[in-house]
C-alpha cells in the first residue's frame, strides 16, 4: 500500500511549506547527539507503555516526512515509515532501516534534516526491537527535531501535548523497568495501529493493525522483511 497523508497533518497545512528554519552542521549535530533535550517531555512520554512510545516516535516521523512533501522526493522515506508501522507488531517485519548520517556537513536544509529524521527512525526501530527502556529518549529527540522544522509549531505542539497526555491515560506504563539490564519485555502489550495516533490518541480494535499488515506488499517496499 502507499501511505497517504493523515488528516491531522494535512489540516495543519505544513506539507510543502518553505524551509525557513535555520540549518547547518552544528544544528544537525545538536539534534542528533545532544542528551536530555527536553526532560519534562521525556518524563511525560515515559508515562505511557512501551508500544505507545514507539508508535508516537513513528507518528512524529510522519510529521517530518509529510512536511517535506513537495520539497523533496519522500517516496523512500514513506516506505521506511510504512515498514516502521509494520514493526509495531513484530520488529523483524522491518529490515534495513538503520541509516548512517552523511559526512557531508554542507548538505542543504531539506536533505540534511530529512536524513537526520530517518536516522532517528532507524534508531527508534532498533531500540524498540531490543526492548530498550530508554526508548523515550529517541522519541523526544525526534520530537525536538520535528518542532524545529515545522512552519507552524503550535499545530505540532498541540497535537503532541494531547497525544502524550492521552497515551498516559489510556495506555499507562504499569511496570517498573529493570535498570540493571536496560531491557523490557513488551510482548504482552497489544499492538497499536497508525490510526491510533491521529488528531487524538485512541486504542483501536486490534484488527485494525492486522488489516494494515495484510495490505502490505514486500515486493513494493524493500524495507519489509
Amino acid at each position: 500500500m502507499a501511505l497517504s497523508i493523515p488528516p491531522h497533518i494535512a489540516n495543519a497545512n505544513v506539507a510543502g511549506a518553505a524551509a525557513r528554519y535555520k540549518w547547518n552542521s552544528e544544528i544537525g549535530l545538536k539534534f542528533y547527539a545532544a542528551k536530555d533535550q527536553n526532560v519534562r517531555l521525556y518524563k511525560a512520554v515515559d508515562e505511557a507503555d512501551f508500544r505507545s512510545k514507539f508508535g508516537l516516535g513513528v507518528a512524529i516521523t510522519e510529521w517530518i516526512v509529510w512536511r517535506f512533501q513537495g520539497l523533496a522526493d519522500v517516496s523512500d522515506a514513506l516506505r521506511r515509515v510504512e515498514a516502521a508501522w509494520a514493526a509495531m507488531t513484530t520488529p523483524r517485519a522491518a529490515t534495513g532501516l538503520k541509516l548512517v548520517m552523511s559526512h557531508d556537513d554542507d548538505r542543504e536544509p531539506v536533505a540534511g534534516a530529512l536524513e537526520l529524521a530517518l536516522c532517528n527512525l532507524g534508531d527508534l526501530v532498533q531500540e524498540y526491537a531490543e526492548g530498550s527502556i530508554y526508548l523515550a529518549e529517541i522519541v523526544v529527540k525526534q520530537a525536538m527535531l520535528a518542532r524545529h522544522l515545522m512552519p507552524d509549531k503550535k499545530a505540532f505542539d498541540d497535537w503532541l501535548a494531547a497525544i502524550v497526555r492521552q497515551m498516559a491515560q489510556s495506555r499507562p506504563r504499569n511496570a517498573k523497568y529493570d535498570r540493571r539490564t536496560g531491557v523490557y519485555d513488551y510482548a504482552h502489550e497489544p499492538p497499536l495501529s497508525r490510526e491510533s495516533f491521529g488528531a487524538e490518541f485512541r486504542v483501536d480494535d486490534p484488527a485494525a493493525q492486522d488489516v494494515f499488515l495484510k495490505s502490505l506488499d514486500p515486493r513494493e517496499n524493500p524495507y519489509l522483511g
